[in-house]
C-alpha cells in the first residue's frame, strides 16, 4: 500500500468536522466523512486490508477490488539527496527552465509568509479568480484559516510577488519528509511572466533544503493544461482509481458557470459567504 497521505492524517478529519455539515463514519484503515473517503482530499485510498462499503465513493493511489483508473492524475518529484540546481537542469523540462529564469529577469520573487489572515487573504484573493475563471465554485476564505490552524507548522504559504503586488500563491502541506501542493494561485495577467513557474521552483527547492523525500504535485485532470504544466516538471506520473458511481468528463454544468460567472462580480468576501452556501459549509 501507499504511504499515509496528508489526507489520512486525523488532522484532515478534525478539519472537516469543524467546517462541514456531516459526521465522521471512518472505519479501521480508511477515513470515511459524509459518504466519501474523503471530501476535498485529492486521493485518499484504504491504508489496510480494510473493506470499502458500498456506496462510498473513494479516490485512491492503489488500485482497490471494483476500482477503476480516473481521469485524474498526481506526479510525484524525488527530491531526496538532490540539489534543486541538478533538478532544474537535469529534470525539469527546458521551457520550464526558460519561464524561471524569466521571472528571475522581470522582477517576480517568491517568499515564505506565515499562513495568517493577512497573508491568507492576499492568497485567497487570486485563489477565487482562479477558481472562478476555471468556473468552478472555490471553497470559503474559512477552510483555509482552519488548514492553517488545524495543521499549524504542516501548512506553508508561498506567495510571489511582483512591483510589491501580490500575483501568485501556493498552499502546501509539508509532512513526513515530503511536500504536497495542494492550492495553485495566481493573476492570468502576469502569467507571462513566469509566476507559476517561480512558484513550483521555489516550492521544489523548498522541498530540497528540508531534506524532503519528494514533492506530491496533487490532483489534475488528464490531458488539462494544469496536467501539461505539471508534466513538465519531470516527476512520476501516477494515477488515481475511483470506486463509486460519479460518471467524469462533462465538465462545468451550465448551473455551475451561470452560478461562478455571478460571483466574478462579487468581492472576496461576498464569493466567501455564498461558496458557504453552496459547498454546505458551517
Amino acid at each position: 500500500m501507499s504511504y499515509k497521505a496528508i489526507f489520512h492524517r486525523p488532522e484532515w478529519r478534525e478539519f472537516l468536522a469543524e467546517i462541514m455539515r456531516g459526521k465522521d463514519e471512518s472505519i479501521d484503515g480508511l477515513p470515511i466523512f459524509k459518504g466519501s473517503s474523503l471530501p476535498l482530499a485529492d486521493y485518499c485510498g484504504p491504508v489496510s486490508e480494510a473493506r470499502v462499503p458500498e456506496g462510498i465513493e473513494v479516490f485512491s493511489l492503489d488500485k482497490i477490488p471494483g476500482s477503476k483508473e480516473s481521469p485524474f492524475c498526481t506526479f510525484r518529484l524525488k527530491t531526496k539527496g538532490r540539489d534543486f540546481e541538478d533538478i532544474l537542469k537535469s529534470t525539469v523540462h527546458q521551457k520550464h527552465r526558460n519561464m524561471v529564469n524569466r521571472a528571475a529577469r522581470e522582477g517576480v520573487h517568491v517568499y515564505k509568509f506565515e499562513a495568517d489572515g493577512a497573508h491568507l487573504r492576499e492568497y485567497y484573493r487570486l485563489y477565487t479568480g482562479t477558481m472562478l475563471g476555471m468556473s468552478r465554485v472555490p471553497l470559503p476564505f474559512k477552510a483555509f484559516s482552519v488548514l492553517a490552524r488545524v495543521f499549524e507548522e504542516e501548512v506553508e504559504l508561498y506567495l510571489a510577488k511582483y512591483d510589491g503586488r501580490v500575483v501568485g500563491g501556493l498552499f502546501v502541506f509539508v509532512y513526513n519528509g515530503r511536500m504536497h501542493i495542494w492550492g495553485n494561485a495566481s493573476d492570468r495577467k502576469f502569467g507571462r511572466f513566469g509566476v507559476n513557474n517561480a512558484l513550483y521552483a521555489f516550492a521544489i527547492e523548498r522541498a530540497c533544503e528540508l531534506g524532503g523525500k519528494e514533492v506530491d504535485f496533487g490532483s489534475s485532470l488528464r490531458d488539462s493544461s494544469h496536467h501539461f504544466f505539471k508534466k513538465r516538471w519531470g516527476g512520476e506520473e501516477l494515477p488515481i482509481y475511483y470506486l463509486g458511481d460519479s460518471e467524469f468528463g462533462k465538465g462545468a454544468s451550465w448551473v455551475e458557470k451561470v452560478v461562478t460567472f455571478c460571483m466574478r462580480l462579487m468581492p472576496a468576501q461576498g464569493v466567501s459567504f455564498l461558496s458557504k452556501i453552496l459547498h454546505k459549509i458551517k
